[in-house]
């Protein structure tokens, strides 16, 4: 799990590094920031690919947008 992602409610966790860069997604207008969520191996891997059928294909753009938000934070 990234350091940032870490749970920081204890003393010392920021000695770790634990929970240090954080950014909270709900004060962002798209409720998701560019920050890494899974494991260096796991990046880019995408879990979830909307069809072209019914309201898959309504979310297409908005899942394209929210991924290419996450993924500046490789940049």
């Amino acid at each position: 799990m990234p350091p940032h992602l870490r749970d920081g409610h204890y003393s010392g966790a920021e000695k770790l590094g634990n929970a240090v860069g954080y950014k909270y997604a709900h004060d962002h207008p798209d409720g998701v920031v560019p920050q890494q969520y899974p494991p260096e191996e796991l990046v880019g891997t995408d879990y979830y690919r909307p069809t072209g059928r019914g309201f898959e294909r309504e979310l297409t753009s908005r899942v394209d947008k929210l991924r290419a938000i996450i993924r500046r934070a490789r940049r």
